[in-house]
């Protein structure tokens, strides 16, 4: 299933209930792209990393504990090798880590859709938390509405998203990071911090 805001992974009956979160989430206005880990050993991470490096956002779903785990060693080859394309930490949503219990509490223990719908919540609000704390970091009040939202929205995105963020990856890869720009990029956030 093809989505945009948010990577759901897992693998056997999982996915199902991956696919009705995916329906909740669609209703409530968020597009989950649904991949299915069809083989645990090996692990094919190419789709899984193609679909995180296009949403951003994943999280991974499990009936089984999430420590020491099929999730966890995919959550965490997901943030070795995407790293900067995530827009927010990779999340787990699985069985608790206790003994598996009885058929009687098997529901309460096994992730469902609303589990995994937090999981969701949480990943994009992590996003908007970070942007929240940047841009009110400094807000100017002028008698101008327009001027308010370009100095206290507008210039700080321009400064730390499309400046420094942008720009620390081209030079990461490129290796020409020189003392002239980490002087420019220092300034640019002096405001801001």
């Amino acid at each position: 299933r093809r989505g945009t805001d948010v990577t759901l992974v897992g693998h056997g009956a999982m996915v199902t209930t991956l696919l009705q979160a995916a329906a909740l989430a669609e209703s409530e206005g968020t597009s989950c792209e649904v991949v299915d880990v069809r083989s645990l050993s090996p692990i094919d991470y190419g789709p899984i990393l193609d679909s995180v490096r296009r949403t951003g956002r994943m999280v991974y779903a499990q009936e089984a504990p999430g420590n020491v785990s099929v999730g966890s060693e995919v959550a965490a080859t997901v943030m070795e090798r995407a790293f900067f394309a995530l827009e927010a930490p990779v999340l787990r949503v699985s069985g608790f880590d206790v003994p598996f219990p009885p058929a009687k509490l098997e529901g309460t223990y096994l992730p469902d859709a609303d589990r995994i719908l937090e999981a969701v919540d949480r990943a994009l609000a992590a996003q908007r938390d970070e942007w929240d704390r940047v841009l009110g970091t400094l807000q100017i009040e002028t008698p101008d509405e327009q001027l308010n939202l370009m100095v206290n929205t507008w210039l700080p995105y321009q400064a730390i998203a499309c400046r420094i963020r942008a720009r620390t990856a081209f030079y990461q890869a490129s290796g020409a990071f020189g003392f002239r720009d980490q002087l420019q990029d220092t300034s640019a956030l002096m405001l801001q911090d």
